[in-house]
Parts: C-alpha cells; sequence; structure tokens
C-alpha cells in the first residue's frame, strides 16, 4: 500500500522501500516477487518528486532508489538461475551459491527470497526443463538442518 501525495507528488511507500539495502520479502507473510515488481513499476510510472519510507530517510532521487531496488533484484534473480543451470536443484544449494558473500546467520531470511525469486521465474518460464519444482519445495524442510551444520 502507498500514498500520493497529489500537491507535494510525494509518495509514501511504507516498507516497500527503506532507507539502507532493499525490504525483505516474507513469503510466510504473502511476499510476492510478481507483486514486488510490478509495484516498483508502477511506483516510477507516478513519478514522484520524493518517496517517503517508513524506515529510513525521505529519499529525493525516488527514481535512483526504484531503479537501484529493480537492478538488485534482476542481478539477484539472474544469480539464481545460475546457481540453477549450474545445478542447484535444492534450496540449501541455491542459498549457498548465491549468498556465498553473506554472512550464514542471515541465510533463513534469504531462503525467504530465493523462494519467492524461484516461485517468479516459474511463473515466467524461465527455469531450466530439467528443474524440478517438486523437489526443490521438498527441500524447503531440510534447509534449516543444513544451515545448522555449517
Amino acid at each position: 500500500m502507498s500514498l500520493l501525495h497529489v500537491s507535494t507528488h510525494s509518495l509514501i511507500v511504507g516498507d516497500h522501500c527503506v532507507g539502507q539495502g532493499s525490504a525483505l520479502l516474507d513469503i510466510t507473510s504473502g511476499g510476492n516477487m510478481s507483486d514486488y515488481f510490478r509495484t516498483t513499476y508502477k511506483f516510477m510510472d507516478l513519478s514522484p518528486h520524493v518517496l517517503i519510507p517508513m524506515h529510513g530517510r525521505v529519499n529525493m532521487w525516488p527514481k535512483h532508489m526504484l531503479c537501484g531496488y529493480l537492478k538488485n533484484r534482476r542481478n539477484r534473480e539472474s544469480t539464481i538461475l545460475k546457481a540453477i543451470k549450474g545445478g542447484g536443484k535444492t534450496l540449501f544449494d541455491i542459498v549457498e551459491y548465491t549468498y556465498a558473500d553473506v554472512d550464514r546467520n542471515l541465510w533463513l531470511p534469504a531462503a525467504s527470497n530465493v523462494r519467492l525469486h524461484v516461485d517468479h521465474l516459474a511463473q515466467q518460464d524461465k527455469l531450466p526443463k530439467d528443474f524440478s519444482l517438486e523437489n526443490f519445495n521438498s527441500s524447503l524442510a531440510e534447509f534449516a538442518g543444513n544451515v545448522a551444520k555449517i
């Protein structure tokens, strides 16, 4: 949800945009990558003069910030696709490849993003034909155990 203040053309974006980094989408709370992309593009179409997030500073360069979010998500999705094309079959395989440079304590929340991106790739029919969503989804339960072993 967002609100556009018409006279100042300021867009209150809630948690969609944050002061630093990007928002964590939680699959267990209804997060959806397709909706995220669609909403971000809608924000761009509004051409706001200012973005007002719920957390962090007011952003005076909305187009720059929104483009940065889109670029970050597209890059992450590209890395996830590389992991899959390189043989990643399970959630752990893909998180390990995609977030290799990230503190492993953050892999549990990162797993939610990976799941959302895999769903998004599936919706766009971009997953390799030999990638099994059924096997991927069945690997979710063992993910936490694998992370704990590291």
